[in-house]
């Protein structure tokens, strides 16, 4: 993590494959699922996370299990994993170095020798290790008597701002910084002044952008010939507050453009940041979502314009930010394992719809940001009873009609991931359901199951099952159908 030492990626790692674990996992388990570290490191690194938990928590709060012969778990009632790994990060002198050099672009090397205990060698490794992290985003440390940063002014606010997110999340939490107070009450009082209500949380975390701004703007300004302003510069902005002495409009207008980019707020205020919402990549828009349509369903005007907002901001944030892995590792945004899981044929369609997109315009294939952010935008206009699906059920109830409308109640309230159409003759039916020995005729394609008339939870999960295997084959039918297809095009 931009050259953090990486004792601290193992250990933050072991967090987020212990925290997706519902049980206890061996050492040997961790390192398989982790691939890239030794058995004794895994042990070690969670015999320290331990010792840290112990330290920072209360056993009510959070506690990490380790049974002799049974493995590791962790056990927590809220998201307190946020305060280890911030912990981890800044007990670590790079994160010293990182913040102050980022805060004051110059640091006597002598002095910051002296004050930390480290030679001029060990020092100089640690910066070839974050010049490699920091080389993406064209931003380079230097080593001489002063220790200097160098790069343009809106990737060193950009990257600044990252940093100090990832680690804290809110500017309380930020170490070292004085007047808190005043970034929070100019953060109020500008989105005050662009009318957009915040919620304390979202104020936290912009309050850290307002900091580095105003740090940024009694170091330097944004430059006119900075190539990112020429798509800045097209947006039209409010006009800049009276109370911001210290900025330049530049500061200004390049704080509006990364909050419209960051999509920390709500779509209805993004007119109150930009007046006028230029699309440079309208085409690129317009290929989303037709793609989109191909493989899921036809959008409304108002989701149109939904898209076109939201494709413009990320492929605006990748000519601004370059989204790399070591970016990914730090920001989980979603996990696609995760929603491959809950939502198969969604990500079955979604696969479909980006292989599409990325052949009809490759921008959208040069960062995987993009794909993650196409995949929220998705969820966002998704309507999940589209992706459920669809089986004609008929249920027999040999108590009665007023029975049989109970049962269909039930099944509609308990198993929730499946569209049913209640039909109401048996040859229509996919699955026949009756509470008594069937006796009618039924089709070598039809499911049959007789059932408990109180429908219990056994019942229940037989029903289930049944129901996902005639899934699977209506799935099965469908590849079976187009391979036959491409075979008799082949063919003739």
């Amino acid at each position: 993590m931009f050259g953090l030492h990486k004792s601290i990626k193992l250990k933050r790692d072991i967090l987020e494959v212990l925290d997706n674990a519902t049980d206890y996992l061996s050492i040997k388990e961790i390192q398989e699922l982790l691939e890239y570290p030794s058995f004794h490191s895994v042990k070690q690194a969670c015999t320290e996370l331990k010792e840290l938990f112990q330290e920072l928590f209360h056993p009510d709060e959070a506690q990490i299990l380790i049974k002799v012969s049974g493995g590791i778990k962790i056990e927590r009632h809220g998201n307190k994993t946020q305060r280890i790994t911030e912990y981890l990060v800044t007990e670590d002198l790079i994160y010293t170095f990182l913040r102050t050099i980022l805060l004051e672009r110059t640091i006597d090397t002598d002095t910051f020798l002296e004050k930390h205990f480290i030679s001029r060698s060990a020092l100089y490794a640690r910066i070839r290790r974050i010049n490699q992290s920091l080389n993406p985003y064209e931003l380079h440390i230097t080593l001489s008597n002063q220790i200097r940063l160098k790069g343009e002014e809106y990737r060193i606010r950009s990257f600044s701002y990252i940093f100090l997110f990832i680690t804290h999340r809110m500017i309380d939490q930020l170490p070292h910084i004085t007047h808190k107070n005043t970034y929070l009450s100019m953060t109020k009082k500008i989105f005050g002044y662009l009318e957009i209500p915040l919620s304390e949380n979202v104020l936290q975390s912009l309050a850290i952008f307002t900091f580095i701004t105003q740090n940024g703007a009694s170091k330097n300004t944004i430059h006119p010939h900075e190539k990112v302003l020429r798509y800045v510069r097209q947006f039209e902005y409010p006009e800049k507050p009276q109370f911001l002495t210290d900025w330049h409009t530049s500061d200004w207008e390049f704080y509006l453009y990364f909050l419209y980019l960051s999509n920390r707020l709500d779509f209805q205020y993004k007119d109150k940041l930009v007046l006028h919402n230029y699309y440079f990549f309208e085409h690129a828009a317009k290929d989303w979502v037709t793609c989109f349509e191909t493989y899921f369903f036809h959008t409304t005007e108002q989701e149109k314009k939904k898209i076109y907002t939201a494709v413009n901001q990320q492929l605006l944030s990748i000519q601004t930010f370059p989204f790399n892995k070591e970016f990914f590792d730090n920001v989980k945004m979603i996990s696609e394992d995760q929603t491959r899981l809950q939502f198969p044929e969604l990500m079955e369609r979604f696969e479909l719809f980006w292989t599409e997109l990325t052949q009809i315009q490759p921008l959208f294939a040069s960062s995987f940001y993009t794909r993650q952010v196409s995949l929220l935008t998705v969820i966002q206009l998704m309507n999940f009873d589209f992706l459920k699906p669809s089986i004609k059920v008929y249920i027999y109830s040999d108590i009665g009609q007023l029975h049989q409308d109970y049962l269909t109640s039930r099944l509609m309230q308990m198993l929730t991931n499946y569209k049913f159409e209640f039909v109401s003759t048996p040859p229509e039916a996919a699955l026949i359901i009756s509470t008594v020995e069937y006796l009618e005729p039924v089709a070598i394609t039809q499911q049959l199951l007789v059932i408990h008339s109180t429908l219990s939870p056994t019942d229940l999960i037989i029903i289930e099952r049944t129901l996902q295997n005639i899934v699977e084959t209506k799935k099965q039918s469908k590849w079976l159908k187009k391979l036959s297809h491409l075979l008799c095009f082949f063919y003739f």
